[in-house]
């Protein structure tokens, strides 16, 4: 009671389902025992009931403890996806974006491949996989892939004066195509999707399209493999950040996580701010 009437005062939650429950069954307790006590010696009595309230007291133990667990585990999981939430009230369509490229404000922008992604490609044998990159800004990755010997490279962007750099820059390049198009759009089949800022750089809305929309244009058992960002932007983006408590839901039930993990090896300015992926198409 003294315990109780504490929770009360200190504003604590209360379980009256536990409490409602346990009253129940102490008043029904209470007449079994009136009952018992009639009919089975005292000794015998005051040794079942000993039991009873050893057994019970530890039920009460180990229900208490489990509830608490799971209200930390809430209570941070709340926290985490309260402290990821982001918002956009910005179109980025086109025009947004042909503007960043035209006045150069893409400030996210390496300047040199992914290191995490650039040795990712170190690994791949298969030199004639169909692969993907969207969103691809400057795409130092197509450089790096084409240096390595990949005949299969398309870049798309949404941005129409990027396109036509990256057209140029690749003009005689038959290993690599470059469409101007919106990714949500696009059609084809592809092997291998190679993901760095395309992500952070759409509308958080539209971020569970993006998922069915990789799955949907990746061949069976295809990949989706690239970096994240893993944490808050203190500027409206784009970029928006997130974390992986937030990211996680969004893949799971679609591809199967083979890699979702801090980054080890980031960019040395990106150092402890990244996630690497390689997720693999259910």
């Amino acid at each position: 009671m003294i315990g109780f009437l504490g929770d009360l005062q200190g504003n604590q939650g209360t379980d009256w389902e536990l409490l409602g429950g346990f009253t129940a069954f102490a008043v029904i307790e209470i007449f079994i025992g009136i009952i018992l006590s009639k009919k089975m010696p005292g000794k015998k009595f005051k040794k079942a009931f000993g039991w009873f309230v050893l057994i019970m007291g530890f039920y009460i133990i180990v229900k208490e403890i489990f509830i608490q667990q799971e209200e930390v585990i809430t209570m941070e999981k709340n926290q985490a996806e309260e402290y990821c939430v982001v918002t956009s009230d910005v179109e980025l369509g086109e025009t947004f974006w042909n503007n960043q490229y035209n006045a150069n404000t893409t400030s996210w922008d390496l300047g040199q491949v992914s290191p995490p992604i650039k040795d990712y490609v170190d690994q791949l044998t298969n030199k004639d996989l169909r692969i993907l990159i969207p969103g691809c800004g400057n795409s130092y990755e197509a450089d790096y892939l084409l240096q390595k010997g990949f005949t299969n490279i398309t870049l798309i962007d949404i941005a129409p004066t990027l396109v036509r750099q990256l057209q140029q820059k690749f003009i005689n390049n038959l290993n690599i195509k470059i469409i101007q198009t919106d990714f949500f759009t696009h059609d084809g089949e592809y092997d291998l999707i190679l993901e760095q800022t395309f992500f952070c750089a759409i509308n958080p809305l539209q971020r569970k399209d993006y998922v069915v929309k990789m799955k949907a244009i990746l061949a069976t058992n295809g990949k989706l493999v690239g970096v994240l960002f893993d944490k808050e932007f203190e500027q409206q983006g784009p970029p928006f950040g997130g974390c992986q408590w937030q990211y996680t839901p969004l893949f799971e039930n679609d591809f199967n996580l083979k890699t979702f993990e801090p980054c080890h090896n980031s960019f040395a300015k990106r150092q402890g701010t990244e996630l690497f992926i390689n997720l693999v198409k259910k």
